[in-house]
């Protein structure tokens, strides 16, 4: 995975916001099933049993997420692009 952002290198802070967001996103991918604060609200207590062990949960739920769909798309020039704006005020 890939990470692209228009971060100002000269702020320290838009550094370590970016690299949290990169470490935590990635440690989330690489957990199993679905997160426990979901269990018993939004997935119920049965589909989050199933899927407790299954390493791709996650992955299906992001690709859900960006393209609405269960399959990658076609284009194999395919990509995910996350933004984000940080307003630290007047400089």
């Amino acid at each position: 995975m890939q990470f692209v952002t228009t971060d100002r290198p000269d702020l320290e802070l838009h550094s370590l916001l970016r690299q949290s967001f990169q470490i935590r996103l990635m440690r989330w991918l690489n957990g199993k099933g679905h997160p426990a604060e979901l269990r018993g609200t939004i997935i119920p207590e049965e589909l989050y049993d199933e899927q407790s062990n299954d390493s791709l949960t996650r992955a299906k739920l992001l690709l859900r997420a960006v393209t609405d769909a269960d399959l990658l798309p076609i284009d194999e020039h395919f990509s995910v692009k996350v933004s984000h704006h940080l307003d630290l005020g007047p400089r």
